[in-house]
């Protein structure tokens, strides 16, 4: 599942269709168990965040100023997810809001 969601991660934002292929198949191969089905959704919301028009980047300004906040978030998602099953499939989804810092 970490696999999955790093797929979406990795390619937010930009509408990219070997990905989108693959998160596809992905949801066809899982369509009966829930956890892998949900983080195949995450990962697909990830892909097409906005068709394009909204990334995940705590850096601006031509990469030369940092947004600690941005990368604090990223940061928050990533350690949630050692945790796979007992935090982001369990009681705690809302650990995802933590990317809207990004």
């Amino acid at each position: 599942m970490n696999g999955i969601f790093s797929m979406g991660l990795v390619s937010s934002g930009s509408n990219h269709s070997r990905v989108g292929g693959l998160l596809r198949s992905l949801a066809a191969y899982y369509n009966e168990e829930t956890n892998p089905l949900f983080m195949v959704r995450i990962a697909q919301g990830l892909l097409y965040m906005g068709k394009g028009l909204i990334t995940l980047d705590p850096l601006y300004s031509h990469k030369l100023l940092i947004n600690n906040i941005g990368i604090g978030g990223v940061l928050i998602t990533l350690f949630s997810f050692t945790e796979t099953e007992q935090l982001i499939c369990g009681k705690h989804q809302y650990l995802l809001y933590s990317l809207a810092l990004a």
